[in-house]
């Protein structure tokens, strides 16, 4: 399966989503990040962040997917952290209350 959304892993290991996601589009990118989700259950780390900033158009329905993912991402023992959020999606995520429940991230935290 060619990604569609999704750039290949980052030597850092963060997940790049791209493009434009609505209604006509966001079932292809769910099926992409729920594979790509599903495929790291053997890989180390317990936490998969994908970073958000590539994305060119934002609205509600993005949020309802990366609810599944990181309720997908549970399911096989992991979290997922979302990163660089469009000022945009984040408003909306506000509104809802859900920038925690999303695990929204500014940055990546190595550790440091």
């Amino acid at each position: 399966m060619t990604a569609e959304f999704f750039e290949p892993l980052s030597s850092n290991g963060i997940l790049i989503l791209k493009g434009t996601l609505n209604f006509t589009t966001i079932s292809v990118a769910y099926k992409e990040g729920a594979q790509i989700i599903k495929s790291q259950s053997n890989i180390e780390s317990s936490e998969i962040f994908i970073d958000l900033a590539a994305i060119t158009d934002a609205n509600s329905v993005i949020l309802a997917m990366l609810i599944e993912w990181k309720r997908l991402a549970q399911a096989a023992g992991k979290s997922v952290s979302f990163i660089n959020l469009s000022s945009n999606l984040l408003k909306i995520a506000k509104v809802y209350d859900l920038e925690i429940i999303l695990g929204v991230k500014k940055t990546v935290d190595n550790g440091n």
